[in-house]
């Protein structure tokens, strides 16, 4: 946190003089939980442009050097496969996400596939795998393949910055080298608990790197079950009549679908408690990608090697971009998350997650009893579809306080509508992500905004990057200067993928925008908008305080619900207050709520962060 902005870019390195805070509890709202789910540790504070320094672009010591041969790598591989799809390959071979767009890690996200975008063991093993089969071409001795696998694996590591699920798959990978050089068996479950103990023993923070959970669990769900999937693949196999080969085919395809329903149950509990949701997407995706993942990775291996063969980025490039047209098709797919927040739902994926263990432990193998964890997954979407359909409340609104506005979602079911109550700035998209996700809501049909006052437009990238949005509405701009933020805000909607409309004719049909009144020169702003079968009316001080204000009156007392908000810089000893009626037949004094049905009137707890999520069933 600073009192200045500096132009800093990515791979640069600067010192920093600064001072902790302390984190912030206001309410309901817990700073600290807040930033490490984000993955920061504290907030350093400082105040002045001198004590933040940049360092000249030299390298200094062995990890700056390979910092910077990574950016130049990347920048090359990049610039040679293609800007159109050359960030998916920098990104899963190198492992710097930086060149690949916001839109298209939020289409791997919904389609469930964002481990193929984290190195990881699939990446390892294939490309070991390919330099293995190489060095076998090459007639290199066994023993020589045991020296050089391992040092060009930890120089792998060293070169994509030793993530955690990559230093797994590595590490493993030299203790199996390991074994082989002291002609010892090799064990896949003291492989695995040695590394992990190894990592945690030189970084104990990475007990909070939830992608290290994930592949752990991931590969010791593969490690258990791997006997169960062998005679699981062997046995419908067999009965099929078809010839060795295809026979032989099958059994890959089968198998291949085991191991990601097995590595998949073994993280759906963490993925519920972390993301509370779940994509159905993640299982046929995953099969459907992990082919052409294959091609792209020893490509552009190939590529950074012999960059003057045109041949190979195009073909590099090709299968890139269908990895990026296949993941969008399943991020389209309407519904495709699943909340699993309920507490029906997530008691379903704990129960499936015991007999899991129990099945591990007990090492059951008849295949019979193996249908009640697929019963109990099952078991879940149905849990999750039942309580997201079935037990839907209908139209709910809830009204989320910001940072730098305010925002009314709209939910049914698991689509929602959000309207941009604020000057334009509602920068905080995060709270806004929160309240989605407490209603059930997994994507936005429509965002819209009401007003040009601000001239920052990042509030889309930042709803972006979290959710799915399809449609952006804006009003009709009427200066020179709407027309410039106008502008701006279409360019960075159309980056993301979402359609502009301009006007709120086309919006959701179940919420229609009814009356929109503004007054440029006071900033007050009157909105009227029917959710299902109830009509909600916002108005600001600023417009009852106006000549807008007989136009307020006659909506805000005509509405089932009303919303009306004073703003401004609390002064001392003086409480600035929210108040939202139902039914309401007059208006709201500046700090007095309306009638006796009043959902919600209280001061601000603090100026900054307010007060928390409200939501209204319009029922």
């Amino acid at each position: 946190e600073t009192s200045y902005a500096s132009a800093l870019q990515v791979g640069d390195r600067f010192t920093v003089t600064a001072t902790p805070r302390e984190f912030k509890k206001e309410a309901s709202f817990d700073e600290e939980l807040y930033r490490l789910s984000d993955g920061m540790m504290t907030v350093l504070v400082c105040s002045s442009p001198d004590d933040c320094r940049i360092i000249p672009d030299t390298p200094k010591g062995l990890s700056g050097w390979v910092y910077r041969w990574n950016a130049l790598l990347s920048e090359e591989l990049y610039q040679v496969i293609g800007r159109d799809n050359g960030g998916l390959p920098v990104a899963v071979l190198l492992g710097n996400r930086s060149y690949l767009s916001v839109q298209d890690q939020m289409h791997f996200r919904r389609a469930g596939v964002s481990h193929l975008l984290a190195l990881s063991g699939l990446h390892v093993s294939i490309l070991i795998g390919a330099l293995e089969l190489f060095l076998r071409f090459l007639r290199i001795p066994k023993l020589l393949r045991g020296v050089l696998m391992p040092v060009i694996a930890v120089g792998y590591l060293a070169l994509t910055g030793f993530s955690a699920s990559t230093m797994r798959a590595v590490l493993m990978l030299c203790v199996l080298y390991l074994g082989t050089l002291l002609f010892a068996s090799y064990d896949s479950f003291t492989s695995l608990t040695t590394v992990l103990y190894l990592i945690l023993a030189v970084t104990p923070y990475a007990v909070l790197d939830v992608g290290m959970w994930m592949s752990f669990l991931a590969a010791a769900s593969i490690i258990i079950f791997s006997p169960l999937i062998s005679a699981w693949v062997q046995k419908p196999t067999e009965e099929v009549g078809l010839k060795v080969l295809l026979r032989r085919r099958l059994r890959k395809l089968w198998g291949a679908v085991l191991v990601a329903l097995v590595a998949n149950g073994g993280i759906l509990l963490l993925i519920s408690l972390v993301y509370g949701e779940v994509s159905l997407g993640s299982v046929p995706a995953t099969l459907l990608l992990s082919l052409p993942l294959t091609g792209v990775l020893i490509l552009s291996a190939l590529v950074l090697l012999f960059p003057s063969l045109g041949v190979l980025s195009w073909i590099c490039s090709l299968l890139s971009g269908g990895m990026l047209g296949v993941a969008e098709a399943f991020s389209n797919v309407k519904n495709i998350l699943l909340p699993v927040e309920d507490p029906i739902t997530r008691g379903c994926i704990l129960g499936l997650t015991v007999v899991l263990v129990l099945f591990a432990i007990l090492r059951i193998k008849n295949s019979r009893w193996w249908m009640i964890p697929g019963a109990m997954a099952i078991l879940s979407v149905v849990t999750s579809w039942f309580v997201s359909y079935a037990l839907d409340p209908g139209m709910q609104m809830t009204y989320v306080h910001q940072t730098d506005g305010c925002v009314c979602l709209f939910s049914e079911r698991t689509v929602g509508v959000a309207v941009d109550l604020s000057s334009g700035e509602a920068s905080d998209a995060d709270a806004l992500y929160r309240a989605a996700k407490q209603a059930r809501c997994t994507e936005l049909e429509d965002l819209v905004l009401t007003r040009y006052n601000a001239s920052r437009t990042y509030f889309i990238a930042q709803v972006a990057e979290r959710m799915r949005v399809v449609n952006l509405h804006m009003p009709t701009p009427q200066t020179r200067e709407e027309r410039d933020i106008a502008l701006r805000i279409e360019q960075e909607a159309i980056l993301h993928g979402i359609r502009v409309f301009y006007g709120f004719d086309q919006v959701n049909e179940r919420v229609e925008i009814q009356q929109y009144l503004t007054d440029g020169q006071s900033n007050g702003m009157v909105l009227s908008v029917r959710a299902g079968e109830q009509t909600v009316t916002y108005a600001n001080m600023s417009a009852l305080d106006g000549r807008l204000r007989p136009q307020a009156e006659d909506l805000l007392k005509n509405s089932h619900v009303a919303v009306v908000l004073r703003r401004g810089m609390k002064q001392k000893g003086e409480p600035i207050y929210l108040a939202l009626g139902v039914n309401t037949h007059r208006i709201i004094a500046e700090t007095k709520a309306m009638e006796e049905r009043v959902y919600f009137a209280a001061p601000y707890t603090d100026p900054v962060y307010g007060i928390e999520n409200l939501r209204i069933l319009l029922r």
